[in-house]
């Protein structure tokens, strides 16, 4: 069974690798990542993209990106993995 992560994004270079790390270091291994960057000024589209996430550019606010890369998924079950706004991005955040 596959399972599907979907991480919306924006100016995240700071708190997106502890966030792909945490989803690498999972002992199940069947796992997709999809990020929807809202057009970073940073790097974090390219942080993705070191942990072989699929990365779509999208200019939207949160729910939008989380509806959009969940039509791109893939997985029998599906994740939304939120984190910013003071959230610990080890732990999810606030905002799934």
């Amino acid at each position: 069974m596959k399972v599907s992560v979907v991480i919306p994004t924006y100016n995240s270079e700071n708190t997106v690798d502890i966030c792909l790390e945490s989803i690498e270091n999972q002992s199940y291994r069947n796992i997709e990542i999809i990020v929807v960057d809202r057009f970073s000024e940073d790097k974090t589209a390219e942080i993705a993209k070191e942990y072989k996430a699929r990365v779509y550019k999208l200019d939207c606010e949160r729910a939008k990106a989380k509806n959009f890369g969940l039509r791109r998924a893939r997985g029998e079950v599906c994740h939304v993995r939120g984190f910013g706004h003071g959230a610990d991005a080890r732990c999810g955040g606030g905002v799934c």
